[in-house]
């Protein structure tokens, strides 16, 4: 007599039952999986966006300008600036850990927090100023909330 593996029943018995019950589930964790998959994928890419951001920011903090009529040239400091670039980074390095974590299927908070900071970024790019917003910022949003409906909708294949 031989068992199923998986349930331990006969198969003699159940094994048509059996098998197309296995045969649903499979289909219904292939589409879950996908989503996962997209998910995974639009993090990383908002990801390389959070990471112009944050160099943007960081770059653009310290302003050199030059007075030709006074001949001397001095630096304006933008802290508002410098702070988008902080944010930007730390949406670099969070999005990177809710991205692997979207992919390994674990720490379903975790992965949430990380792209809520991706979304911290992304709406400080408008400090940057509106073609900076438009660029960077408006595709990290839009993506963040894809890739955030696509995690909610397969939340039950996380494991804590």
């Amino acid at each position: 007599m031989k068992y199923c593996h998986e349930c331990g029943t006969k198969l003699e018995e159940i094994e048509e039952k059996h098998m197309s019950i296995v045969k649903t589930n499979e289909l219904i964790d292939y589409k879950k999986s996908k989503l996962l998959k997209a998910a995974g994928i639009l993090v990383f890419i908002s990801v390389l966006f959070c990471i112009y951001i944050g160099i943007f920011g960081i770059g653009f903090s310290w302003e050199q300008s030059y007075e030709s009529y006074r001949g001397y040239s001095y630096n304006n400091y933008h802290p508002e600036k410098l702070i988008a670039g902080i944010f930007g980074l730390f949406g670099f390095i969070f999005g990177i850990i809710s991205g692997v974590s979207i992919y390994t299927r674990k720490m379903f908070s975790l992965s949430l927090v990380g792209i809520g900071v991706l979304f911290t970024a992304a709406t400080l790019s408008a400090v940057l100023g509106p073609a900076a917003f438009i660029v960077l910022g408006l595709p990290i949003l839009i993506m963040g909330t894809i890739s955030t409906v696509f995690t909610c909708i397969s939340k039950k294949e996380f494991s804590s």
